[in-house]
């Protein structure tokens, strides 16, 4: 006769191995070589790193402007 076996509570499940194999894209990378392949350039391609700036620039006149905004919108409750 075989004995019962009792469940453990100290011992934990080993965890599963996946095989996940990450891979890069470089989406410039890409579009400069088939650039290269067929011979065109284009403006746009060279010069997108100043729209972060320009967004960037945008985004602090807005903050600027709502916070102004938010002083005179108490000024004028607390005068009244």
């Amino acid at each position: 006769m075989i004995a019962p076996r009792i469940p453990s509570f100290l011992k934990t499940p080993k965890s599963k191995i996946f095989d996940y194999k990450p891979r890069y894209y470089d989406k410039r990378k890409e579009e400069l070589e088939q650039l290269k392949k067929t011979g065109k350039r284009t403006k746009g391609l060279f010069f997108k790193r100043n729209n972060k700036q320009i967004a960037k620039g945008n985004r602090t006149k807005r903050l600027v402007i709502i916070i102004i905004g938010l002083f005179l919108l108490t000024y004028l409750i607390l005068t009244f």
